[in-house]
């Protein structure tokens, strides 16, 4: 009897909000964490939860759930937990607000890809171009000492570099790119997309640029532009009057 008054109080101290079953499963994956080892994981931060509740969630058998354990899941996972609510289409990109939101919004929307990318593989996938990021602005703020310059430059390399670097793990944008489609409807990019394709290129990627992300080589962002989105390199695409290596390719960008 104790038991259950301790779980009422509970239940009423956290609202029930919804939960993405899929989403959830597919968060816990992409970090390597099996249902029971997250529950195991939650009890020892404090959150009280049961694995079979995890199951049912994942199962898509509970739509509901405690406020609490939905925000400790997305702290577990590493991902925004209004995602995991659904209240959140996609997840932001560091360095996003509304405006540069909504311009990815229209290129996912006109791509018609995003929307059926399992949820394990996005996850990872956006993991993956978030350390990128990361490295992208690492590198900016020493190309401009000034902090209010590189503040200012920042929103518009992040937008490209965001481009780019998903394109790197996105298996339509292999398809279009290296198949010669001459006189051939090519396919829907979306119908080349499975989860393992989008995981594989991931972890290829990640082992390729790994002694960049760990700050001991320089990145040469032009051939990353001709792979992922020829943007990056200047605001005509121009190979040519672009910097050959290094940082200076990302000065291009606003030039």
């Amino acid at each position: 009897m104790p038991k259950k008054v301790a779980q009422r109080k509970t239940n009423a101290l956290s609202p029930l909000v919804p939960v993405r079953g899929d989403r959830v499963g597919g968060a816990l994956r992409a970090t390597g964490l099996g249902r029971r080892e997250a529950a195991a994981r939650l009890n020892e931060l404090g959150t009280r939860v049961h694995a079979q509740t995890l199951d049912y969630i994942v199962a898509g058998q509970q739509g509901r759930c405690r406020e609490d354990l939905v925000k400790a899941l997305g702290h577990l996972a590493g991902v925004p937990w209004q995602w995991l609510t659904g209240e959140l289409k996609r997840l932001p990109y560091i360095g996003q607000w509304d405006e540069v939101s909504q311009q990815w919004d229209e290129v996912s929307d006109q791509r018609g890809a995003h929307r059926a990318w399992p949820a394990e593989a996005y996850v990872r996938l956006w993991s993956f171009v978030n350390r990128c990021l990361y490295a992208v602005r690492r590198d900016v703020r020493r190309e401009f000492p000034n902090p209010t310059e590189a503040e200012d430059r920042w929103p518009e390399i992040a937008m490209a570099a965001s481009d780019a670097f998903a394109a790197l793990a996105d298996p339509g944008h292999w398809v279009l790119r290296l198949v010669g489609w001459e006189g051939v409807e090519p396919p829907d990019p979306s119908a080349v997309i499975s989860g393992p394709a989008v995981t594989g290129l991931v972890n290829a990627w990640e082992l390729a640029l790994e002694p960049w992300l760990a700050d001991a080589v320089p990145l040469n962002y032009c051939a990353l532009a001709t792979l992922g989105a020829p943007r990056l390199l200047t605001p005509s695409g121009d190979a040519q009057s672009a910097q050959p290596t290094g940082v200076l390719a990302v000065r291009r960008v606003l030039k």
